[in-house]
């Protein structure tokens, strides 16, 4: 009986004490430990979750186009750290562990080095390998989630909140949907605007100087056959 933990007392049968959890959309008394199970982490990997206040949310598709414009918008924006001699990295699909019930998939992240550092330090502390990057549990330099339809107020509204609360300083919210870049910086705990633009618009983050995001480019508006400049 793989399914119980079982225990024996006197000479009666043994009685199953509780079911273990079943990694599924709606249950609920998660935490981010639970993923240490090997069995738990294996189905983990293998679909889009997150752990909401504790319980377990599906993620919708990731469709081509919405992670590719976060992708191009990482990458533009690495490249012009790197040539400033900022040393960062970056990722897609990364989980950021906000508190033991609360663990988000990020679209895409940027770290500096000092990030880096902080969390193979945090990573050493808990336990795990510092030769590797896990869930990221610090703050990084810069989010960006990409808008799906039907889940606008989950990155317009909740994420923004938390990654507020975090103390991320930069989070930019990309629609390739409606090609629309929104680039928010952290004032006072709460995000500000520094940013817009939609289109072919080209936006100059305030807080990057001589940082251009050519939007034509990111949602690839000028490929050839893509008529509507939709893929």
């Amino acid at each position: 009986m793989t399914q119980f933990d079982i225990i024996c007392v006197g000479d009666f049968m043994p009685i199953a004490l509780h079911e273990k959890k079943r990694l599924k959309p709606g249950s609920s008394g998660w935490a981010v430990s639970d993923l240490n199970d090997p069995e738990v982490s294996q189905v983990w990997e293998h679909n889009r979750y997150e752990i909401i206040y504790g319980v377990i949310h599906d993620m919708p598709p990731a469709y081509f186009n919405h992670g590719e414009s976060a992708f191009e918008l990482l990458s533009i924006t690495r490249t012009y750290l790197r040539s400033r001699g900022v040393k960062c990295r970056s990722s897609t699909e990364v989980d950021l562990v906000v508190s033991e019930d609360l663990l988000l998939r990020v679209d895409g992240m940027l770290i500096d080095q000092s990030q880096t550092l902080a969390q193979r330090r945090v990573q050493i502390e808990i336990g795990e390998t510092s030769d590797e990057l896990h869930r990221i549990r610090v703050a990084p330099l810069l989010v960006i989630e990409s808008v799906s339809l039907g889940h606008e107020s989950h990155d317009r509204s909740f994420k923004q909140r938390v990654y507020a609360e975090f103390g991320i300083m930069n989070y930019w919210i990309v629609d390739a949907h409606r090609h629309t870049l929104d680039v928010l910086r952290l004032h006072n705990n709460a995000y500000t605007l520094d940013a817009s633009g939609k289109e072919r618009d080209v936006v100059r983050p305030g807080v990057f100087p001589g940082l251009e995001l050519n939007l034509a480019e990111v949602f690839h508006l000028d490929d050839a056959g893509d008529e509507d400049g939709k893929n």
